[in-house]
């Protein structure tokens, strides 16, 4: 039987949008600005002990999944940030059942700066 998952359990928010380069008129340099979407509330989501052993070593090491209520707006194209990180959305295991309590794990990898 699939968990159920409790509404309550979606305390944080997380935003989505894309980063966009904008030139800073003092400096003359183009800077990082993350451009909002929408935003939404999410659950973080804990791995088992034996999800932790399966991805060491993998590119999946070092990331975080939260938990939304389904969106078709989510795509692996769009930047997610969340407690005020920048992340990349690498699997975006989308549920479109159909049913009002669908849920989307989001697998999330922070976003490096260069330089």
């Amino acid at each position: 039987m699939v968990k159920k998952l409790l509404f309550s359990e979606f305390n944080q928010r997380i935003k989505f949008g894309d980063v966009k380069y904008i030139r800073n008129p003092n400096t003359g340099d183009n800077d990082e600005k993350f451009v909002l979407d929408f935003e939404m509330w999410c659950k973080p989501q804990k791995r088992t002990a034996n999800q932790s052993y399966s991805i060491h070593g993998t590119d999946l090491e070092g990331t975080i999944v939260v938990v939304i209520m389904h969106d078709d707006r989510v795509s692996t194209k769009l930047k997610a940030k969340y407690k005020e990180q920048t992340y990349d959305i690498v699997i975006n295991n989308s549920d479109e059942s159909g049913t009002y309590m669908a849920y989307d794990y989001l697998t999330l990898r922070q976003v490096k700066k260069v330089g």
